[in-house]
């Protein structure tokens, strides 16, 4: 139970390395240096919920995301991270995002 309450402060990339998840040493050693180097930022009640609007937007607009991205998205644009991606995830969250911010 405790890897999924550190799952929901901390994130997906975090919880795999805590409950073991990642199979080598070398995978280990960058998660590691992860999170030296990258703020923690907390998912709140208020990211989660930001989340779910977001996803209601998206699938309003048709677009199909993967919760976990829309939880990353949602967090980044709450704390005012920027968020480094190469994922058309991420560009098609981005474009509903901004529909919606043009209304």
């Amino acid at each position: 139970m405790a890897c999924f309450e550190r799952a929901r402060r901390v994130g997906a990339p975090w919880f795999a390395w805590s409950c073991g998840a990642a199979p080598a040493e070398r995978e280990r050693k960058v998660l590691r240096e992860f999170e030296r180097l990258v703020p923690e930022l907390a998912i709140t009640d208020e990211v989660w919920s930001e989340a779910c609007d977001l996803a209601r937007r998206c699938r309003g607009a048709g677009v199909s995301v993967p919760a976990t991205d829309l939880l990353i998205a949602a967090c980044a644009r709450h704390h005012g991270a920027e968020l480094e991606q190469a994922d058309g995830y991420f560009d098609a969250i981005a474009r509903v995002s901004w529909r919606a911010a043009d209304k």
